[in-house]
């Protein structure tokens, strides 16, 4: 992130904003406008970037097994391989105690055998975070994405494209200075076109409140209430609704600065409405713990355990996704960095009216990443990954070797 630059006086009874946009490459300034005031630098960073990928799925499609390949496409064959090329860009404006960052990015993928899947997907969005004052700030965000939906959570090898926006706001104010209260606001929209229902999507809207006490230096503790009002819409059978309550204490705690601690403990309650009068609720514990740790100045590792109510968009349902995380970061070199991680998911899901459906999933991913940076510009990326889901519905299990390399270049 660029550095904002206070302009000494300039001669003469008045000074002047100024605007500066620079990259690695290429420096200037300018003059925005000459209004008398205090002359701030306003910093404009655009960053450019684009790669060619390459990867090589052994189970493209996420299917159980050869048979259910041949019955959803007439072909045994599970693997192929993907070629994407990627081309993006990020801007950061950054003036005084305010900034704004946008950014994009364009994707197109093709498949070596199952050229039916070739594609584009999209992503963009921005963000504003601002400060007025000693004691309020905030932000305002929008996310919206175009991508291919999961083969396996929709039980279909037809090319499926999701859409989500995401948009959301955040205010903070310290009331003293030990006691901080922040109040948020968001909403979701998952755009899923089926093949029975090319209509359907998730609506869901949010609003969070939480009271922080931070009176002691590293260590924060507090109160947060969250409330989701959602509704599963469509050519449905039955339009499901829903509101979703969460009640959690939370603690942050940095020790030494070379750890970090970060505790969400509680629970929550859902109640969902259908309306064929069907109706349920789902309620119990939920929270997170998550370490971070600094080990030296070339490692980090990084753990976490969870248990959470979620929307499972694809089953226009809820799920009790429990699991834990270990991730470790090594940079052995100023140019070269690794990083491994394994993610485990026990995923409960329930039915119309918070009913159990019966259905459960073991989901473990396991991730190895390597980069090496040959020019300041140009970094190599080789990577792989291992996926296993095993369900008690035998056709939702499978499991997926991937190995691929990216070619990445990036001007800043």
């Amino acid at each position: 992130m660029s550095v904002i630059n206070q302009n000494p006086r300039a001669p003469g009874p008045a000074r002047y904003p100024c605007f500066r946009l620079s990259t690695r490459s290429l420096r200037w300034t300018a003059l925005a406008f000459c209004v008398p005031s205090a002359a701030t630098w306003a910093e404009l960073k655009l960053v450019p970037y684009g790669s060619a990928q390459y990867e090589f799925h052994s189970n493209l499609l996420e299917v159980s097994g050869p048979s259910e390949a041949e019955a959803e496409r007439g072909d045994r064959k599970e693997s192929d391989s993907v070629y994407q090329a990627k081309a993006g860009i990020e801007a950061t404006v950054t003036a005084g105690q305010q900034q704004v960052e946008v950014d994009g990015e364009y994707r197109r993928l093709e498949y070596a055998h199952f050229d039916d899947l070739n594609h584009d997907e999209y992503k963009f969005g921005g963000r504003f975070a601002w400060k007025l004052g000693a004691h309020t700030d905030g932000n305002i965000d929008y996310r919206q994405e175009h991508r291919i939906a999961s083969f396996a959570d929709l039980g279909t090898s037809k090319l499926t494209e999701q859409t989500d926006r995401r948009a959301s706001a955040l205010l903070g104010y310290d009331v003293t200075p030990s006691w901080r209260v922040e109040a948020g606001a968001g909403r979701t929209e998952s755009e899923l076109p089926l093949s029975d229902d090319p209509e359907f999507k998730l609506k869901d809207t949010s609003g969070s409140v939480e009271v922080k006490y931070t009176g002691l230096a590293g260590f924060s503790v507090g109160v947060l209430t969250e409330y989701h009002d959602g509704q599963y819409d469509g050519n449905l059978e039955h339009r499901l609704d829903y509101q979703q309550g969460t009640v959690q204490l939370t603690s942050d705690y940095d020790v030494s600065g070379m750890s970090h601690l970060r505790a969400r403990i509680g629970g929550t309650q859902r109640h969902e409405d259908a309306d064929n009068g069907d109706s349920g609720k789902l309620s119990g514990f939920t929270g997170s713990l998550a370490y971070t740790r600094t080990l030296s100045a070339k490692t980090r590792v990084e753990t976490e355990i969870f248990r959470r109510v979620e929307s499972y968009v694809a089953g226009a349902s809820a799920l009790i996704s429990t699991g834990g995380s270990l991730g470790l970061g090594w940079t052995p070199t100023p140019k070269t960095a690794v990083g491994a991680r394994y993610e485990f998911i026990h995923s409960a899901f329930k039915g119309d009216g918070s009913e159990d459906s019966g259905r459960s999933d073991d989901y473990g991913t396991a991730t190895l990443d390597l980069s090496y940076q040959a020019l300041h510009w140009l970094t190599l990326r080789p990577f792989a990954s291992y996926r296993d889901r095993n369900s008690n519905v035998d056709t939702e299990s499978f499991d997926d070797m991937m190995l691929g390399a990216e070619l990445l270049l990036r001007f800043e």
